[in-house]
């Protein structure tokens, strides 16, 4: 799916051509996506709203008994915040100790793409724009927990 030297595939740099060519090859694999949103009504907050949104997306990974969830590194401070975040999640009993989380990079974990791909698909459709995710209708669920 890359393109020259591209090594990893980026939602938000990819032209609309390619963006519908991504969609509809993901829609042709055997997987499904949860989608987590939240509004960030800070942006100075933005640590905080993705710990609120992460600790939702897990906690619903959990209870469809998925057993492996991969986390994209984005770099050593806040791996280690998302890690702390994990604890806390499981000490508040949000996320069972059956669901391992890691962290990849896309470069290692090519399902990584699949992933920021629908992402980038659901944040064009929270900006009017939604015919990539309208291809993913049907496989991908999404969960709005509003204000974050």
């Amino acid at each position: 799916m890359l393109l020259g030297k591209q090594c990893a595939l980026h939602w938000r740099t990819e032209r609309p051509s390619r963006r519908e060519w991504i969609v509809t090859t993901i829609r042709s694999l055997p997987v499904r996506s949860l989608v987590v949103v939240g509004t960030m009504t800070n942006p100075r907050r933005q640590e905080r709203a993705r710990r609120l949104v992460l600790g939702r997306l897990l906690h619903c990974l959990d209870e469809r008994q998925v057993s492996l969830a991969v986390l994209e590194s984005r770099h050593a401070e806040r791996d280690r915040n998302d890690l702390k975040a994990l604890g806390a999640f499981r000490n508040q009993r949000v996320v069972s100790r059956r669901l391992l989380v890691t962290q990849g990079h896309p470069i290692q974990e090519p399902m990584l793409w699949a992933a920021d791909a629908v992402a980038g698909a659901a944040g064009d459709r929270a900006c009017g724009q939604p015919a990539c995710w309208d291809v993913l209708s049907g496989l991908t669920e999404l969960i709005d927990v509003g204000e974050v």
